[in-house]
């Protein structure tokens, strides 16, 4: 597969009339081909904030991923514990959120893959918003079922591993 990459350039002449001067600018098109068989694929970063952050049980599923910092959400979500504390299940709200604590890591699209696999079911991949304002992708959990299962609200508990630690 190949990509196009666009580039565009100005070339600047000045023409006098009178005593007013005016730019014309003239563009060209140029055309780069780049063989993205060449091309490595770019790591994803990905939020951890539950059981696979480090010190937790589920660790090992993010393989041999690169820890890059320890990070938090805005607080625009809450955190719950669902299915008796078999795992966390995080979800955006619009008002009452908090900010949850958590891990950044880089993952091969190989290891995202595996960590989806091994995710709960419900679970699935979204862009959560961090303090900093970068957006990565993390698994959250639908509301609905968490309403309906009425599992314990752990959001103001300093995270997931701050509340397993005190289960």
């Amino acid at each position: 597969m190949a990509l196009a990459l666009k580039l565009l350039y100005a070339k600047h002449s000045k023409q006098n009339k009178g005593d007013r001067g005016h730019l014309t600018v003239q563009k060209s098109t140029i055309f780069y081909r780049v063989d993205m068989t060449q091309t490595a694929i770019a790591a994803k970063r990905v939020f951890i904030c539950g059981s696979a952050l480090r010190g937790q049980p589920d660790n090992s599923n993010l393989g041999e991923a690169k820890f890059i910092r320890e990070a938090k959400t805005r607080p625009i979500y809450r955190l719950h514990s669902a299915e008796n504390g078999w795992h966390p299940a995080i979800y955006e709200v619009a008002a009452s959120g908090v900010s949850i604590p958590g891990e950044v890591y880089e993952l091969t699209p190989e290891q995202f893959e595996q960590l989806a696999a091994g995710e709960p079911p419900y679970m699935y991949p979204s862009d959560v918003v961090l303090e900093d304002g970068e957006v990565l992708t993390a698994f959250l959990y639908p509301r609905e079922l968490v309403e309906k299962y009425q599992w314990l609200d752990i959001s103001d508990r300093g995270g997931w591993a701050a509340y397993k630690a005190g289960s």
